[in-house]
């Protein structure tokens, strides 16, 4: 959320930033020790227990997060960082795409033999 204001003088101005600049710091500190505490298998579980299952594509989901909660449940929230969603990310691609792509591939062929293929 974007908070601004207008003041008289630039001193009362910088005071003021400088007081939302102490907020935000305090906030972020909170976060992360609770963050150093959580396993990320508990926020999981929680997700599904409250929110997932009750959505239609629950099966869906759950298989989603069950691979989630394998690669990811052991590691307390504040480890993940992106450096370690990417790492993570890529080696998913390398070993889930090939196999679709080519399926999706196979499919979009046959579904356009006979009806002007593009080149």
């Amino acid at each position: 959320m974007r908070t601004s204001k207008t003041f008289r003088t630039k001193a009362e101005a910088e005071a003021w930033g400088a007081s939302k600049g102490r907020d935000v710091h305090r906030r972020q500190q909170r976060d992360c020790r609770t963050a150093e505490k959580l396993l990320f298998r508990n926020l999981l579980e929680r997700y599904e227990r409250e929110k997932a299952s009750t959505l239609k594509s629950a099966e869906v989901l759950h298989n989603h997060l069950a691979r989630l909660h394998e690669d990811f449940g052991h590691l307390r929230f504040a480890a993940l960082t992106p450096e370690t969603l990417t790492a993570w990310r890529d080696e998913r691609l390398r070993a889930v795409r090939p196999p679709r792509y080519a399926a999706s591939c196979r499919r979009w062929a046959v579904s356009s033999r006979g009806h002007g293929r593009i080149s």
